[in-house]
């Protein structure tokens, strides 16, 4: 075998290996981690929070409570709510009242549905996850995907 044959035969085994693998991974199921944002109490007031480390940004609106992922569909860096006009880095716990959110590493703004409006991001969302009220106490379930017009009551 030629070391032109050798090297086609390899491409193609390694492809089909491939393209199996990802087959399998698409029919593996997506675990669901429930995260634990607080009371219900908590949530009363319209606002926007970011939990940094679970990579969540849990809501309410007027229409009910709802949750997303804090990561930028463009490059994968956390995305904050932002309480004014410039773009700050993400901290964990970081409130606002406003339905405003921005990825401070390339600048890309969402509204407050996670609809990327300017930069790099747009014209992409933030995944949003299901959220459960039980026994006073709000649960969002990561990795549970909804759509965005999705509320729980509360």
């Amino acid at each position: 075998m030629t070391d032109h044959a050798r090297r086609r035969w390899l491409a193609s085994v390694g492809a089909a290996s491939l393209a199996a693998g990802l087959a399998r991974c698409a029919d593996d199921p997506v675990a669901v981690v429930p995260l634990d944002v607080g009371p219900l109490d908590e949530w009363q007031e319209v606002r926007w929070r970011l939990f940094e480390r679970a990579r969540v940004i849990m809501a309410r609106d007027p229409g009910g409570l709802f949750a997303m992922s804090a990561t930028c569909p463009h490059q994968g860096c956390v995305v904050s709510p932002r309480p004014g006009p410039v773009c700050l880095p993400p901290e964990d716990g970081a409130t606002s009242t406003t339905p405003t959110l921005c990825c401070a590493c390339h600048g890309s703004n969402f509204d407050g549905d996670g609809l990327a409006t300017t930069g790099p991001a747009a014209p992409l969302r933030l995944v949003h996850w299901r959220v459960t009220v039980a026994e006073g106490r709000v649960t969002v379930l990561v990795g549970d995907s909804v759509a965005a017009n999705v509320r729980a009551a509360g």
